[in-house]
């Protein structure tokens, strides 16, 4: 059975979900807002640095099949490296993953606590933006 999300605030009363008012609670706020915006920022770092490093394994990915055939080696010469190389990008797409939950579950923190923020970042679109091409006056 479920219960009503204002029946179960009650059983909490120092749950107070009006925004905060008054000279502690700007400071807190403001406090809140600083520790996000860093917290963004690091996500934002973190993120880039996982997609460089997908980025250069790919080109090592790449790489060594050219390079075992430069070489003048056996097709079955250096499979593990293949293979270990596979799972590092694996490990890696799993690493990207993580990160984009937690950058997710920080940004519902972020709106639970109605904190806003806008330092000028523009944050890229997600995988749900439709674009559309737009040619001269129309749109296609």
């Amino acid at each position: 059975m479920r219960r009503a999300l204002s029946e179960y605030l009650s059983a909490y009363p120092d749950i107070n979900l009006a925004p905060p008012v008054g000279p502690k609670h700007v400071r807190d706020f403001m406090d809140r807002t600083d520790v996000a915006e860093r917290t963004a920022k690091l996500i934002f770092e973190l993120e880039d640095l996982i997609d460089a490093t997908l980025n250069k394994s790919g080109e090592l990915v790449s790489h060594l099949p050219a390079a075992r055939i430069e070489a003048g080696l056996s097709a079955t010469y250096g499979q593990k490296v293949f293979e270990n190389t596979g799972r590092l990008v694996n490990h890696l797409i799993d690493a990207r993953r993580a990160m984009v939950e937690t950058h997710n579950g920080c940004e519902a923190m972020r709106r639970s606590l109605r904190i806003q923020l806008g330092g000028g970042q523009i944050k890229p679109p997600s995988a749900e933006t439709r674009f559309e091409v737009v040619a001269g006056d129309k749109v296609a």
